[in-house]
């Protein structure tokens, strides 16, 4: 091999034995009827080698499609198919003139440059004869100190490998020799090629015939893949063709965190023992970080029959190329990795994975999976195998069927990726139908438009977008007009760009510009108009007229609330109400959340829906919507311009739909209120605010001296006395009080609150992402809501007053127990020994003679409830939660103290609706022993933790879940019950059915 350097840059030519390179064009000359694509076939079970058939429909999609176009096309093609094969090949075949490999990492070029230079395995497969010469290929690394050394590099390569980086920072006069010397460009890992440096670096290229290569043709960050689609090689294909080899999945039930690394690596070890029999496979164990590499490294080198390597970024390149030698050396059995050694890594021996930190991102995980899936022509090898601990995926809903104890990741990853790739291939016929701007400064696909819209009901089935010109508004501003239409799917897209004068002045010489989007789209379905702007101001029915007619007719009034059927879980965020008052109209907007109960029957018999916005789960989704009487929808979202049109179709849909029923949509509201004295009234519960509770348990942990606790083993509780007008309240932990603290309203010039530390010898911090505060802080930025005995709450200085009239609960709903021989002073039954005599104890007895399949004691700080009772039944798992309190007076009373606190722990129990259903079971999981000064049991009393994650896998797959809520208290008695005690009862059952809808079921004495 011959070689020559250049400011750097080496160039190299496999075979050449002189002391020059040949010439290019004799190189390419030689490439002319000397190479034969010859498939890979199987006969009588004996495989002959060849090209394999995505790497042969590869390369002919791509010759044909240059054969009659210059526009970028992608090629998707799994990992471990056979991408650089395809690309040596293509190289040859097409007689490429000049050809720039670009690539997203050093190490890919290094590897593919390799590749280039020696043709891969292409004589091996016979593909080449003896009369090819091979390529004078050059790796691009260092920066040229001049024009003539990159003129004199690329004169002489026919090959040039480099990454987008160095590209991006050549000088100009530089960059500007290779775009002009490149007749093609190749682009490997094309998933990165939208990154805005990628996107510029491609774009100076246009003209070229440009192709790409990707194993994933989607992104985390939603933006799309430039580029005609010319071939798409399934995963599922793959798979059946014998390109991948299985996938086993092993999962780990870890309920410690503590302990869940080192399960992991006990059961990754235990298949590297099996596999090692036979296979010559590898582990490499996937975290999140380098901190986390170098802690499970430690766990790792314990097992002294294996050697063990870690490489991350923070090791010097000599380590990390030292760790890449020993690794392919076949001197590494085990390696700890953050960034899976780079894309491109190819060592078809990594064949298990331990995943101590998930990927949470679809694409990542099917460029993850194809590393540990590749065959090896000249070797048999065995089944992949993945590790993991199904109690930590945190991961987008597409990945939590895969992190199932049961899944098959053969099935559900190619399912993935053929509907995630299908869904981009769809988005790249809608935009291919536009003509294109006139400017190729807009790109269509670029555009992120917030998802709102007007819609007019077509009276005439015209459909005119020619003449929109006619109903633009303020002509005389327009500077310019760019559009664009889709004559298939009737979409007209307009950017206009208009000069308004300051309004601070009588000045012609200065003015703003502004650039205004609108999109229009007829459904010839529905025969319906929607019409999106970026300038909220109008509804644009002189647009509207001139596109489908003068008879067009806005949707509005009450008919646009139409748009919130079907949304479950529905949380107004804002409400705007029309009240009328005789002949004066006032609009008073409301603000908070859940304020849909909050609309009283008054307030509704006088007032008229203006202005709604919400929060809601649409077919399983989250979803937000907001409409004005006045015809305008709207998400608080933005999403491409094919995901605006799909949106708005299926809003069309519901506003022109009659049976739906828009009185139903609000019943009250609730009108929040700054006050300067906490309210004299009693206090039933502090409940941690909404935020808190929509991130999983794990995401926050507490630092007190020393100690550190999780969030799941906490809770704040009020301390209960009779000084009204006072909120004080402890943090448990471990169910011991590790702080109280005080809210003070305060008015230093204006309204405003503070909580204060009053008890506890260290301060209490919390810990939640990357960030560490004192806990008084937190507290005033993440504010916890207080519950009073009448249904009103304070958040803060933030007083919401329910205005309904609250029935008295009825008292021959009470069910009773007879509670013979129970203490009923003593709630709790301890843990060893347990008191038998108490009234936990007791009504774990009663249910253990029902039909229970778990009966788990949950008490202490962070319960869930004081039992949680399950029953799996063929068409629900029944989620029952028995909140408990002792009875002040030891036997049944009229003392409305004996419900304050079991009230307010039962009112807490509705977040658990709107939490995910696995939760519910990772909290029982991860609490499964109970502990309290120095001693411990298990809590279950019937059931098994083996039975609690059959359980938990059955949600996982979305089998329903019922949650029942019950207070359990031996003081109360139908028989002798007061009004406020069934008034207080009343107000804890509304609170649980409209904000969970979720029944209360009450428990007393005879």
């Amino acid at each position: 091999m011959y070689s020559e350097k250049i400011s750097g840059n080496f160039l190299s030519q496999y075979g050449n034995k002189s002391q020059s390179f040949n010439f290019s064009k004799q190189i390419i000359d030689s490439w002319s009827g000397n190479i034969e694509i010859i498939k890979e076939i199987t006969i009588n079970g004996i495989r002959k080698d060849g090209l394999r058939s995505p790497q042969v429909g590869a390369i002919y999609s791509a010759l044909g499609h240059w054969a009659c176009s210059r526009e970028i096309a992608t090629v998707i093609m799994p990992t471990g198919t056979g991408k650089t094969e395809t690309m040596l090949t293509l190289l040859l075949m097409q007689q490429c003139e000049k050809l720039l490999v670009i690539v997203p990492t050093d190490a890919l070029r290094e590897q593919v440059g390799e590749k280039f230079i020696n043709l891969g395995i292409l004589k091996d497969l016979q593909i080449i004869n003896d009369k090819v010469l091979f390529p004078v290929v050059g790796i691009f690394s260092n920066k040229f100190k001049n024009v003539n050394q990159a003129i004199e590099f690329i004169e002489k390569c026919n090959v040039v490998v480099a990454t987008a980086n160095i590209l991006n920072r050549s000088q100009s006069e530089i960059f500007e020799v290779f775009v002009k010397s490149f007749s093609h460009i190749f682009i490997d890992e094309a998933h990165h090629a939208e990154a805005t440096t990628w996107f510029k670096l491609r774009d100076s290229f246009k003209g070229k015939h440009i192709l790409q290569f990707t194993a994933t043709p989607f992104r985390n960050d939603l933006k799309r893949i430039d580029g005609k689609h010319i071939f798409n090689f399934t995963l599922k294909q793959a798979q059946d063709d014998g390109y991948y080899k299985s996938i086993n999945f092993k999962p780990v039930f870890v309920y410690n965190d503590n302990q869940k690394d080192i399960k992991i690596a006990e059961a990754a070890i235990e298949q590297l023992r099996e596999d090692r029999k036979k296979y010559k496979h590898v582990l490499m164990a996937r975290v999140e970080n380098t901190k986390r590499a170098d802690e499970v490294y430690q766990i790792y080198k314990s097992f002294k029959d294996f050697t063990c390597e870690c490489i991350h970024s923070k090791k010097s390149a000599s380590e990390k190329n030292d760790i890449k030698k020993r690794i392919l050396s076949g001197k590494v059995d085990v390696i700890i990795c953050v960034d899976m050694l780079g894309e491109g890594f190819d060592y078809p021996y990594l064949k298990i994975a331990a995943f101590h930190d998930i990927r949470k991102s679809l694409p990542v995980t099917l460029q993850f999976a194809g590393r540990f899936t590749r065959t090896k022509r000249d070797e048999e090898l065995g089944d992949a195998t993945f590790i993991a601990s199904i109690l930590d995926a945190e991961v987008k809903e597409e990945l939590g069927q895969l992190y199932s104890d049961d899944s098959d990741w053969n099935f559900l990853l190619p399912r993935f990726s053929e509907q995630k790739t299908q869904s981009e291939i769809d988005k790249k016929i809608f935009f291919d139908s536009f003509n294109g701007f006139s400017d190729n400064r807009i790109p269509l696909h670029d555009m992120k438009p917030s998802l709102s819209t007007v819609i007019f009901e077509n009276m005439s089935r015209k459909w005119q977008p020619n003449l929109f010109r006619d109903g633009l508004e303020y002509k005389n501003t327009i500077s310019e007009i760019y559009e664009d239409y889709n004559s298939q799917e009737k979409v007209l897209v307009l950017v206009i760009e208009r000069k308004t004068y300051v309004d601070w002045g009588n000045i012609r010489d200065i003015g703003n510009t502004n650039w205004e989007l609108l999109v229009l789209h007829w459904d010839i379905n529905t025969n319906l108009l929607f019409i999106h702007s970026s300038d909220k101001s109008s509804h644009h029915l002189r647009l509207a007229q001139a596109v489908i007619g003068d008879n067009a007719r806005l949707i509005k009034g009450q008919d646009v609330f139409r748009c919130f059927a079907g949304i479950d879980r529905l949380k107004l965020q804002n409400v705007g109400l029309s009240e009328h008052l005789g002949k004066l109209i006032r609009f008073i907007m409301r603000v908070g959340t859940d304020i849909e109960k909050g609309l009283t029957d008054s307030d509704k018999s006088n007032a008229e829906k203006s202005v709604i916005f919400g929060l809601g789960y649409e077919h399983g989704n989250e979803v937000s919507i907001g409409c004005s009487h006045r015809g305008r929808i709207w998400s608080k979202r933005n999403n491409d311009l094919e995901s605006l049109i799909k949106w708005s179709k299926a809003v069309g849909k519901k506003v022109i739909d009659s049976s739906i029923d828009v009185e139903n949509i609000l019943s009250r509201t609730l009108a929040p209120k700054l006050v300067e004295k906490i309210p004299n009234k009693y206090p039933v519960s502090i409940d941690w605010n909404d935020a808190v509770y929509r991130c999983l348990e794990t995401r926050y942990k507490f630092t007190v001296g020393n100690d550190t606790y999780d969030f799941y083993n906490t809770e704040l509780v009020l301390s209960y006395d009779d000084d009204l007008g006072k909120i004080n309240f402890c943090f448990l932990a471990n169910n011991d009080v590790v702080a109280e603290y005080e809210l003070i309203l305060t008015n230093d010039g204006y309204p405003d609150f503070k909580f204060v530390h009053r008890k506890g010898n260290n301060f209490v911090y919390i810990t939640y992402g990357r960030k560490t505060e004192k806990f008084e802080n937190f507290l005033y930025d993440c504010t916890p809501k207080i519950w009073f005995a009448d249904g009103s709450s304070l958040e803060g200085n933030k007083y919401i007053e329910i205005k309904e009239h609250i029935e008295p609960y009825d008292k021959q709903r009470i069910v009773t127990w007879d509670w013979s021989g129970v203490n009923l002073r003593a709630e709790s039954q301890g843990v060893d020994p347990k008191i038998t005599d108490s009234i936990q104890f007791h009504c774990i007895q009663h249910l253990k003679q029902l039909d229970y399949d778990i009966i788990y004691d949950d008490d202490y700080s962070g319960e869930i409830a004081d039992i949680v009772a399950i029953k799996k039944n063929d068409d629900v798992i029944v989620f029952e939660l028995y909140h408990l309190k002792f009875a002040k007076n030891g036997k049944p009373a009229a003392d409305i103290k004996d419900l304050y606190e079991v009230c307010g722990q039962a009112q807490k129990s509705y977040h658990w609706k709107h939490k995910a259903n696995k939760e519910l079971f990772d909290h029982m999981l991860k609490r499964l022993i109970k502990n309290y000064k120095g001693k411990s049991c298990s809590r279950l009393e019937k059931g098994t933790d083996n039975d609690l994650v059959d359980l938990l896998r059955m949600v996982k797959k979305q089998f329903p879940l019922e949650l029942k809520v019950f207070v359990v208290q031996p003081g109360i008695s139908p028989r002798l019950v007061s009004q406020d005690q069934l008034t207080l009862l009343s107000v804890t059952e509304s609170h649980l059915m409209k904000q969970a809808n979720i029944p209360l079921i009450v428990v007393g004495s005879k």
